[in-house]
């Protein structure tokens, strides 16, 4: 019974663009003023999977009436997981879908649009018939990492070592959590640092998922 149930919600799963009409439509039907999207689905340089969510932006006039009464987000689809979210002058709508699918949903206020410009490395413009958005442009130059100086590679060298110091304590006196801990504690330090070789061999190129 389970495999028939994850095969019959495989066969439901909707397509990109299902979900873009969708997204559109549901746009229509609110009113809102314009409509863009970010994240891995704009970026050409990402790889493309089943997982990616569609990162969307609604701008909005009136953010109250809207958020006032939700239940225009079953138009979407079922959900089986959301979460609400108030990202500064913006609403944020987290949503996984029965399908699958997953739509983050960003109100944005007319006269905030720059706040949310902001937050993303780039993103394109689905339905935008007044032209807000056009004194706004992507500047995914503020996310991109800078090369470490030979200075900074000592630190981290020597911040290594030093903590490694710790997880063979800890290897030695049994104490599993303790060493385990200290070794994630090095594995993230280091996953921080990778990038910046990335972009040097990509002369600065970042890409977001």
């Amino acid at each position: 019974m389970k495999n028939n149930s994850v095969k019959d919600r495989c066969r439901k799963y909707r397509s990109q663009e299902q979900m873009l009409r969708l997204i559109l439509q549901v746009a229509e039907n609110i009113q809102v003023e314009a409509v863009a999207m970010s994240g891995s689905r704009t970026d050409t340089k990402a790889s493309k999977d089943e997982f990616q969510d569609y990162d969307v932006v609604y701008v909005v006039d009136d953010l109250d009436n809207l958020t006032s009464d939700l239940s225009w987000l079953d138009q979407f689809g079922t959900r089986i997981i959301e979460q609400h979210n108030v990202l500064g002058n913006r609403r944020l709508y987290l949503m996984l879908f029965e399908d699958g699918n997953r739509i983050d949903l960003t109100l944005c206020p007319t006269e905030y649009i720059q706040e949310w410009v902001d937050s993303e490395a780039g993103f394109t413009i689905l339905e935008d018939k007044k032209g807000l958005f056009k004194p706004y442009f992507p500047s995914p130059q503020r996310f991109w990492i800078s090369p470490a100086s030979e200075m900074d590679f000592k630190k981290a060298c020597n911040e290594f070592w030093w903590v490694s110091a710790y997880v063979v304590k800890g290897i030695c006196r049994k104490q599993v959590l303790y060493a385990t801990e200290h070794l994630n504690a090095i594995r993230c330090r280091y996953k921080k640092r990778k990038p910046a070789m990335k972009v040097t061999e990509a002369v600065g190129s970042v890409n977001q998922a």
